[in-house]
């Protein structure tokens, strides 16, 4: 697998992933291990050797002065 294919996994993974959070928020799923399931930990997903940032997999580049997804 090169880095482009684990990049594509890596977007399907944080779709699946933000859907899973919202299903567990309003209480229509059981709690999950993010990690486990995922590949995601502390802002990174990982898919075999590659960690890919959330900037990168979501197209958006951090930026904290505009609020964005992340607050400092």
């Amino acid at each position: 697998m090169n880095r482009q294919d684990a990049l594509e996994i890596a977007k399907t993974n944080h779709k699946a992933h933000i859907k899973a959070n919202i299903e567990t928020a309003f209480g229509r799923a059981p709690a999950y291990d993010e990690e486990a399931v995922f590949g995601y930990r502390h802002g990174w997903y990982t898919v075999g050797e590659f960690n890919f940032g959330s900037d990168e997999v979501t197209g958006e580049p951090y930026d904290y002065t505009q609020g964005g997804w992340a607050y400092l």
